[in-house]
């Protein structure tokens, strides 16, 4: 028979627990730090609509997990690591809806990181089919929604034709709607 040195055990168990690790599932935990914003701008016009998105870099990195070398920053690499999966997961979380249903993306325009006054952020641009000025519409963030007590806050801003409309969603009001009849954006607790 087989007899196994004390050294040799040590290294397969050693060897059996890293595998045992590496079949654990990763699961990215999102969590919100006090100042977690983004701004968005819907821009209604008779050719298209345009929704940009951007979030500050921390929120970016809170979101994302793409800090890989965890320096607080995304740098080229690392935010074109986790590109796909983040901008899916914007899709997902913002989202545009006329009438009531909501609408599929066109196409994304650009998304990037961005330097603005010396802070970074990321910076989507999406464009929709036009949108007829008789329709309703209305955007709705659910970005940290599952985040106990965070005070994550989307700065909205439609502009259509020569009047602007801006909103604050944050807590439980999550969506703007802006309704042809009264030109008001307000915003909602979604139902």
């Amino acid at each position: 028979m087989f007899k196994l040195t004390a050294n040799a055990t040590r290294a397969a168990l050693f060897v059996l627990m890293l595998t045992a690790i590496a079949l654990i599932p990763f699961r990215h935990t999102t969590y919100a730090h006090g100042s977690s914003t983004s701004h968005t701008t819907l821009e209604l016009t008779e050719q298209q609509t345009l929704m940009t998105i951007a979030i500050d870099e921390r929120s970016a990195i809170e979101l994302s997990g793409g800090d890989l070398d965890l320096s607080g920053t995304l740098d080229e690499y690392e935010f074109d690591a986790v590109k796909p999966l983040f901008e899916r997961l914007l899709k997902e979380q913002i989202t545009l809806a006329i009438d009531g249903v909501q609408v599929p993306w066109n196409r994304t325009v650009s998304f990037g990181m961005v330097v603005d006054g010396g802070a970074a952020k990321a910076m989507l641009q999406v464009e929709f089919l036009p949108i007829s000025a008789s329709s309703s519409v209305s955007v709705t963030d659910n970005l940290y929604q599952s985040v106990l007590q965070s005070d994550y806050k989307n700065q909205i801003v439609v502009h259509s034709g020569t009047s602007s409309h801006t909103a604050a969603l944050s807590g439980l009001k999550r969506s703007l709607i802006l309704t042809p009849a009264t030109s008001a954006a307000r915003p909602t607790t979604d139902a």
